[in-house]
Order: structure tokens, then C-alpha cells, then sequence
């Protein structure tokens, strides 16, 4: 009986434990920003997010802004001065994400911004949300008036728990339970194998004196 319940409980603490270590789920979504929007080049917005936490497990949302027909070689000194300022918001209902509020990046000819925030959910459930990412030239004086909207793409994120386990305590509870059901489980087993050796033994004396 208590072999059988070590195995049970070793079963269920290996199934928690396997769920609170199961890979991220990502997104992907990629924008194009036209020429003209952020100087004579285009531009990709690329954005990567979870699509699916444990709840109070904490991961990342990227952004990153990449010109189009990079040209390193034709970059001169002139090129490296800032034309224009990026910033970026994200905002999501019922998580928590870093940094809050505004963003800000200066975008050089030819080179790539990026955009990184932590996210975590402290509660279950389905949340949407954006990102709001502005520009405006870097030659005027900064005015939220002056800034223009170049792109929101929506984000969605889907956070679970396990028992009204969320991901620390469910990789906590099932390391321990598992180490618990299979100290137990071996020792039955092993009892098991002595007894056995010991049966047979006994069986194979008689045999062993003639």
C-alpha cells in the first residue's frame, strides 16, 4: 500500500513538475513601415511575445525596428547622426510589465533599435493588448503633439495555472514530490528484491547440504 501510493504520488508530482518546466509558447508578427514615415528608408517592425504563461512565471516582449537595404559600407560620419526618435508603450490589462510608460530610442541610418519589456501575470486568464510605437525628428523640440503614430500592433497572451498552482510553486511541489515518491518507491522496491533473495536462498539450502 504505501509502495503504491510513493508510485502515485511520484506520477503526480512528475506531471506538475513537467508542466510548470514545458517550453514558452511565442509570436511572432512582423510590420512593414513604409519610406517616408521614418526618413527615405523603410523600415520592419518585428515583435515577439508569449502567447501562453504560468501564471506569476515572468518572460519578455521584444520589439525590434530594422531599416531595409542596409548599406553598412556606405554608412559615413554624416550618417551616424540621429534623424529621428522612436518610443514605444506597451500596454496590457491584468499584467504586470517593465518598464511602464514611454520607450524612447534614437534611430541612426542603418542601424536596428530594439525594444525589451518583462512581463508577468500574477492571475489566470485571457489579456490583450499593444504596442504604441511614435516617431517624430530629432531636430525638434520634444512635444507629444508633435509625434506621430507609425504603428500598434496587438498582442495576446493566455495564462494558466495547475491547481490554482502557478509556475514557481507547481516546479517547487513537484521537484519535492517526486523526490519524496521515488525515495519511497525505491525503498519498496528494494525491500521487495531483499525478501525475494532471501525466499530463494532459503529454497536453494536443502539442495546446497546434499
Amino acid at each position: 500500500m504505501r509502495r503504491f501510493a510513493s508510485l502515485v504520488l511520484l506520477l503526480l508530482s512528475l506531471a506538475l513538475l513537467a508542466w510548470g518546466l514545458q517550453p514558452t509558447r511565442w509570436g511572432r508578427r512582423t510590420l512593414m513601415i513604409p519610406p517616408g514615415e521614418l526618413g527615405t528608408k523603410g523600415y520592419r517592425i518585428a515583435l515577439e511575445w508569449p502567447t501562453l504563461l504560468r501564471r506569476e512565471d515572468s518572460s519578455f516582449v521584444h520589439l525590434t525596428l530594422t531599416p531595409e537595404e542596409v548599406d553598412v559600407k556606405g554608412l559615413s560620419s554624416a550618417s551616424d547622426q540621429t534623424q529621428f526618435m522612436a518610443y514605444a508603450r506597451l500596454e496590457v490589462e491584468g499584467v504586470e510589465y517593465l518598464p511602464a510608460g514611454e520607450v524612447a530610442q534614437s534611430l541612426l541610418p542603418g542601424r536596428a533599435a530594439q525594444f525589451t519589456w518583462s512581463v508577468r501575470a500574477m492571475q489566470a486568464g485571457d489579456f490583450d493588448g499593444a504596442i504604441w510605437v511614435y516617431s517624430r525628428r530629432a531636430s525638434i523640440e520634444d512635444d507629444k503633439s508633435d509625434r506621430q503614430v507609425i504603428a500598434a500592433p496587438k498582442i495576446e497572451f493566455q495564462t494558466q495555472d495547475i491547481f490554482g498552482l502557478g509556475g514557481p510553486w507547481a516546479r517547487a511541489l513537484g521537484s519535492a514530490g517526486a523526490l519524496i515518491g521515488a525515495v519511497f518507491s525505491t525503498d519498496g522496491l528494494l525491500i521487495s528484491i531483499w525478501r525475494w533473495l532471501g525466499r530463494k536462498h532459503s529454497l536453494s539450502s536443502p539442495l546446497d547440504q546434499r
